[in-house]
């Protein structure tokens, strides 16, 4: 890793430094140490972010997928962090079914399986506990914000991300109108199994009578064919 100038020259100080104990040579040693706590708080705050921002971009493109979705319910959104959650269940399964073929002694993709257990019980216990960082999809505003943003991790900071558990969830209310226009979307299921509000109970009704009423009518043909053969 190449050192800056600043680092070198404190590197020189160090250097000509005669006596440990000095007030220089302590001086000196808390520089270095606020360098070190500097650069590690910099680590850090590029992880959070960079995992931040894969999270981000996974949600984003389950958001895409339902373009005509303009209403995302605190039921709908629950159901999306632990498909989230759930993402790396399919591949550590694949992982643990090699290990079980042949009794094998070493453990193929060891890492990759302890990365996905360990994340998966890191990202379940923050959803649990101080709660799971995300952009409240349920205000119409972010939403259509977080559709059009671009996917950099450096313009993240131009969206706002809240924390969410299970309860806050369970009791967030929308406004009047959010439920109303929840009320209008007419699809039933979607492909991740979240049912979505709207479907009628006189639309279900109306679709069950509709199919009993063709079976009467075939009924009443296949009898009447009945009576023109006797």
């Amino acid at each position: 890793m190449v050192k800056s100038k600043k680092e070198i020259k404190t590197d020189k100080k160090v250097l000509a430094i005669k006596h440990p104990n000095s007030r220089k040579a302590l001086k000196l040693a808390k520089q270095l140490s606020r360098q070190v706590t500097r650069k590690k708080s910099m680590v850090n705050s590029v992880l959070k972010r960079n995992i931040l921002g894969e999270r981000l971009i996974w949600f984003q493109e389950l958001v895409d997928s339902e373009p005509e979705t303009r209403v995302f319910t605190p039921d709908f959104f629950k159901r999306m962090i632990e498909l989230y959650l759930e993402r790396n269940d399919e591949e550590l399964e694949q992982i643990r079914l090699k290990h079980s073929i042949g009794q094998r002694k070493n453990r193929q993709h060891a890492s990759r399986e302890d990365a996905i257990v360990m994340t998966k019980e890191r990202e379940t216990a923050e959803f649990h506990g101080p709660g799971f960082e995300m952009v409240n999809i349920m205000k119409p505003k972010m939403l259509e914000l977080f559709r059009t943003w671009d996917g950099k991790f450096g313009s993240i900071g131009l969206l706002k991300v809240e924390r969410f558990t299970p309860k806050i969830l369970e009791n967030y209310k929308l406004p009047p109108e959010m439920v109303e226009k929840a009320e209008k979307q007419r699809i039933a299921v979607n492909r991740w199994g979240v049912e979505k509000e709207g479907m009628d109970d006189d639309e279900s009704m109306d679709d069950d009578e509709s199919i009993d009423d063709d079976v009467s009518i075939d009924d009443k043909d296949s009898h009447d064919g009945e009576d023109h053969l006797t």
